[in-house]
C-alpha cells in the first residue's frame, strides 16, 4: 500500500492509515453505542486524512509521470530532468 507514496512521504502516509483505522472503529463504537455527535467528529478525522492520503499519492503520480516524461525526452536526445520534488509534508 505504501508503494502508492513517493518515499519522503511514505511515513505520514502510514500515521494518516493508522489515523483513519482508528477513526473507523470509532466511528463503530460511537454508532454503536448511539453517541452520534460524538460519531459525526470521528468521520471527520476519517474524511481529513482520507482527503491527505488522496493528496499524497496524486503527488507521487504527478511525480512519476514527470519522471516518464523526462526519460522519453531524454530517449529522443532532449535534456530533460525533474529537478524539483516538491514536498507534500506541509499537507
Amino acid at each position: 500500500m505504501l508503494d502508492r507514496f513517493k518515499a519522503c512521504d511514505a511515513e505520514k502516509a502510514q500515521t494518516l492509515l493508522d489515523s483513519a483505522e482508528k477513526s473507523i472503529e470509532e466511528v463503530k463504537a460511537f454508532l454503536s453505542g448511539g453517541h452520534w455527535a460524538a460519531a459525526d467528529i470521528a468521520t471527520e478525522t476519517l474524511h481529513k486524512a482520507t482527503t491527505e492520503l488522496c493528496l499524497l499519492a496524486h503527488a507521487k503520480r504527478e511525480h512519476d509521470r514527470l519522471q516518464n516524461l523526462a526519460r522519453k525526452l531524454q530517449q529522443k536526445n532532449i535534456a530533460a530532468e525533474v529537478i524539483k520534488c516538491y514536498s507534500t509534508l506541509s499537507i
